[in-house]
């Protein structure tokens, strides 16, 4: 009898060694994976939760929270870089293989005002997401932007985007929100192809009203955007299209006849076009222009 406990209590104790073991090695593994992009290779926004003030240290309810699809179970590490005196982390150990939402903790105090861009890493992923930061005391707006989940409202695109070329304060988006409470506010879009847009200011009454929202950055590629517009828990999205910078040389010629003329479309104010005349001659090398 001694001797078939005897067995019993190594068995147990040999089972609970291995099992201790496998659950060591198991949390050794490091995950794989990337930050959830789309069929363009542009990162899905980030969702940026909480209220960021100057000179007020960050709370649990500061976060970023960005999609990552694992391909290989394991512990895992995502942060941002430190702007503006925070930042953002994650760490954690993915049990299952797939598309999982990760909240990164903010740490840190915002020294100033403004918008502030974060790289946010995992692995060789990288994704960037815009966190704008307000003054202290400032007493925050409510609102909900109009259009919400789907395509944002009255989203009229202002101003050329071109390919190579850094967008400037003419080209914005304007889009609706209902304000429920008066105050300041900031609102931000996601990156695409190499520029965002971003916008603050302070809502003086409530109700449906317009908003201005300026690019900034340089569209990397030709061809249709799509961004994702985020004021708290509330989403919506709009459209810009990229044109191909027109190349010109010093020799083209183009001989015309008095009043004859070209019509451009406006790159600036869609729907308008540039006119541009004949209305005197003169030669050049011996060519009537």
């Amino acid at each position: 009898m001694k001797t078939i406990l005897s067995t019993l209590s190594v068995t147990v104790a040999v089972l609970l060694f291995l099992f201790s073991c496998q659950k060591e090695i198991h949390f050794d593994f490091i995950s794989e994976g990337e930050l959830v992009k789309d069929a363009g290779n542009n990162c899905k926004p980030a969702v940026v939760n909480g209220n960021f003030i100057a000179g007020s240290d960050l709370t649990e309810n500061d976060h970023i929270d960005v999609e990552v699809h694992f391909t290989a179970i394991g512990s895992y590490t995502i942060t941002t870089d430190t702007v503006n005196g925070y930042s953002f982390k994650a760490e954690g150990n993915a049990k299952d293989t797939g598309i999982v939402n990760i909240k990164l903790s903010g740490h840190g105090k915002p020294a100033n005002t403004g918008n502030d861009q974060f790289r946010i890493v995992y692995g060789t992923s990288i994704c960037t997401t815009s966190v704008s930061v307000l003054s202290g005391g400032a007493n925050l707006a409510s609102f909900t932007l109009e259009g919400a989940p789907n395509s944002c409202s009255i989203d009229t695109v202002i101003g050329g985007y071109i390919k190579g070329i850094a967008a400037d304060t003419s080209s914005h988006v304007i889009i609706a929100v209902n304000v429920t409470t008066p105050g300041t506010y900031s609102i931000n879009t996601n990156t695409v192809n190499g520029y965002s847009f971003t916008s603050s200011g302070t809502f003086s009454s409530g109700g449906v009203q317009t908003i201005s929202l300026v690019a900034s950055g340089t569209p990397v590629n030709a061809g249709t955007d799509v961004f994702t517009v985020t004021a708290g828990s509330s989403t919506c999205t709009f459209s810009t299209t990229v044109l191909t910078a027109i190349a010109t040389t010093n020799n083209d010629l183009f001989p015309l006849s008095m009043s004859s003329f070209w019509n451009y479309d406006d790159l600036y104010y869609k729907g308008n076009t540039i006119k541009t005349i004949i209305v005197d001659t003169a030669t050049r090398e011996g060519n009537l222009l």
